[in-house]
């Protein structure tokens, strides 16, 4: 994606993708949930003046509430949808497409493919610990390590025991470190392909280990 204006008018610099629209729509929920209360609305009226929703999801979809349109000769017919449904929420973005109908039933059927072939897992807990970090260097030994918020992940039906989850830590940890610093991420995998990543943080304070304790560390480690 590259902006190189604000109104969103055709320029041959500006260009996105869906899945960037997607991502900044999900960002814009998370961090503004109020906007739904303004994009769910089918019109608005100011000053007599009535103006209805550009929409087209909205009324045929009563879980649709929002998110945006836009029509340019360069883009097509664009929606960029989210819907509610068992209080679960997923966005589907249609870019190019050649008529408001098209696009409407685009989206209809992304998001009626989503709800019935993905579901969501809870994975960790807030706090929860997901791995450790066995570094004779470094003190207490081992260093546990969890997940900030609550993890879960959206992954096709039937799948979630083929997921695969990988700790990456930072080769170079700059100590003393207080409890709670991030220290690398959690990386989930399906068929070999990234899902999600999330940050992985100190769960207690680090410090250098002294000579002694690096010794008692390697011995203990041999054990």
């Amino acid at each position: 994606t590259h902006y190189s204006n604000v109104d969103g008018l055709p320029d041959s610099n500006l260009y996105t993708t869906a899945l960037d629209v997607a991502k900044l729509s999900r960002a814009l929920i998370r961090q503004f949930p109020q906007v739904i209360q303004i994009t769910k609305e089918k019109s608005y009226t100011y000053n007599g003046i009535t103006q209805r929703s550009w929409n087209p999801v909205l009324f045929r979809d009563p879980t649709v509430d929002g998110l945006k349109t836009g029509l340019t000769d360069a883009s097509g017919y664009c929606i960029d949808a989210t819907a509610i449904r068992n209080g679960r929420r997923l966005i589907a973005v249609v870019l190019g497409g050649p008529s408001w109908a098209g696009s409407t039933n685009a989206v209809e059927a992304l998001l009626d493919y989503g709800y019935r072939f993905f579901v969501n897992h809870p994975v960790y807990t807030a706090g929860e610990k997901v791995s450790e970090i066995s570094r004779s260097d470094l003190s207490p030994m081992p260093i546990p390590v969890g997940v900030e918020q609550n993890v879960d992940i959206t992954v096709p039906k039937g799948r979630f025991s083929s997921l695969q989850r990988v700790v990456e830590i930072a080769p170079h940890l700059q100590v003393p470190m207080k409890k709670g610093t991030v220290v690398g991420r959690l990386v989930f995998l399906l068929n070999g392909k990234p899902l999600k990543s999330v940050p992985v943080v100190t769960q207690t304070a680090i410090e250098k280990a002294g000579w002694i304790t690096q010794m008692f560390h390697k011995i203990r480690s041999v054990l």
